[in-house]
């Protein structure tokens, strides 16, 4: 099944719009003040290693190869203190070859991550808590199925291949509006368990239960539930 990337930007494009209609309280702190967050992004992820000879994703006419939006992310936070959230997020993502040079390949991976978060500005009180900036730092465990996908090249989708690794990122957010930040993510993701190639092909034994993916993305993140007032640490 194939996303409609165009449709998501609309309503995640829409949902900021409305948002933004509230008025921006300069005297509320960010959003450590509130115990929940949902978020939402699209992004581009890129396996890095391994792939079967013949086989690549990257598109050779590019220099810094060209960015498809190819993968959603959607995540639920909890905030247990000034400092430390905790997030469980859910995401797809879809490889293939971008390079007429490369064999046709296509792949689906499902991951689940459970991942601490940390607020910087608080760690190292480099921003007022009434800034609208915020840095954030992030990781945890990952947990993943990875699986050809039943196309015209390949008649027959494989059996998943499940994976289990870390997850380490780096997110700047911006707030636009009294609950809602805007934000940009890079994460890294190193599998310590997969048997297959990004392009779905079994590994070579000196490259086997290993594998490495980088994620880059967009999104919108809303805080909700209960206002709470963290005693100073």
């Amino acid at each position: 099944m194939r996303i409609n990337y165009i449709s998501f930007l609309i309503v995640l494009f829409a949902t900021t719009s409305v948002f933004s209609q509230t008025a921006i309280d300069s005297t509320i702190s960010n959003l450590n003040n509130y115990r929940w967050q949902i978020e939402a992004a699209i992004g581009d992820s890129k396996g890095l290693s391994p792939y079967k000879e013949g086989y690549y994703s990257s598109d050779a006419t590019r220099n810094f190869g060209s960015v498809v939006m190819n993968s959603v992310d959607l995540g639920i936070a909890y905030n247990f203190s000034k400092l430390l959230d905790f997030k469980l997020n859910v995401g797809f993502d879809r490889f293939t070859n971008k390079d007429s040079k490369s064999l046709p390949f296509e792949t689906a991976q499902f991951r689940t991550m459970l991942q601490g978060v940390i607020n910087v500005n608080n760690w190292v009180k480099f921003q007022p808590e009434t800034s609208r900036f915020k840095l954030l730092l992030h990781g945890g465990m990952s947990l993943s199925f990875l699986q050809n996908v039943e196309s015209n090249t390949n008649n027959r989708a494989s059996t998943k291949d499940l994976n289990g690794g870390i997850v380490m990122g780096i997110t700047p957010m911006y707030r636009i509006a009294k609950k809602t930040h805007l934000f940009f993510d890079l994460s890294s993701y190193t599998n310590f368990r997969q048997h297959r190639t990004w392009d779905g092909n079994y590994a070579a034994g000196n490259e086997n239960l290993v594998g490495k993916m980088i994620n880059v993305s967009i999104g919108l993140n809303v805080s909700f539930g209960k206002q709470v007032r963290f005693k100073n640490y």
